[in-house]
């Protein structure tokens, strides 16, 4: 196997078992790429979010007041070259399910750097959100007995 196909199939394997939820669109939002991670999260596979847009697949909610998240344009990502990250939302997914997230967004730079995509990478907070709702539980405990 040459190096080429071997680094490729590496590339293939990290993408396919990263925890995090990868979606990838092209310039019309199109989506191009889910990993696993991303279909489980989403409830969409990857052969049916191929046929629509992001909007259509990613449904974004302001954790505090439940409110749809607006997703920047490509053109916003070609400016400022800087990822876009939220943080304490809800993921809606295709089944209707609401799972607490942090989202980040960044441009996929082609080779004369002008923008050819974008990548978004959702991470699924729900055990930390769970072990924070703990500890802050224990400091009140901790609190009323040491009062």
């Amino acid at each position: 196997m040459e190096h080429g196909n071997q680094t490729n199939l590496f590339q293939e394997l990290i993408l396919q078992n990263i925890p995090d939820a990868v979606i990838a669109v092209d310039r019309k939002w199109m989506v191009t790429f889910m990993n696993p991670a991303a279909e489980a999260l989403t409830g969409w596979t990857p052969k049916t979010a191929s046929e629509k847009k992001l909007t259509e697949i990613l449904t974004l909610l302001d954790a505090d007041t439940n409110e749809e998240i607006k997703i920047p344009s490509i053109r916003a990502f070609s400016r400022d070259k800087k990822p876009v990250v939220y943080w304490n939302l809800l993921l809606s997914s295709n089944g209707g399910n609401k799972t607490p997230v942090d989202a980040v967004f960044t441009a996929v730079p082609g080779l004369h750097g002008a923008t050819t995509g974008c990548l978004v990478i959702l991470t699924d907070v729900s055990i930390r959100n769970k072990h924070e709702k703990e500890f802050l539980n224990r400091q009140k405990i901790e609190a009323i007995a040491n009062m």
